[in-house]
Order: structure tokens, then C-alpha cells, then sequence
């Protein structure tokens, strides 16, 4: 069950990475 929380929490973190910190994770992680 934990598991399953911190991947959705994960894919969350990710998303919110994507839409608002493109400028910081652009250096960070390179998602394309």
C-alpha cells in the first residue's frame, strides 16, 4: 500500500516539476 502512495506521490512531484519549475528542472532532470 505505501508503495503504491509514493509512486503516485512521485508521478505528483513530477507533474508539478513539469507545469510550474520548468526552468529549474530543466537543469535538474531533462524531460525533453
Amino acid at each position: 500500500m505505501e508503495q503504491i502512495l509514493k509512486k503516485i506521490r512521485d508521478g505528483a512531484k513530477i507533474e508539478l516539476m513539469k507545469t510550474s519549475g520548468t526552468r529549474e528542472t530543466r537543469s535538474e532532470v531533462p524531460l525533453g
